[in-house]
């Protein structure tokens, strides 16, 4: 039976939405502020920063 919850799917930001956040972040905006500016979670964030890290 298929749940309607997919706990499997990744989310991963694109490489233009990257780009957009990091620009954000240098001008000084906060971390919620440039997740909710190009309509992503935050949650999204943390996970790649951990990939980076």
């Amino acid at each position: 039976m298929n749940s309607p919850l997919i706990h499997e799917r990744r989310r991963i930001m694109a490489p233009a939405k990257k780009v957009d956040f990091c620009q954000l972040i240098r001008e000084s905006h906060s971390l919620e502020a440039a997740t909710e500016w190009i309509d992503i979670s935050i949650r999204t964030v943390q996970r790649e920063r951990r990939t980076v890290a």
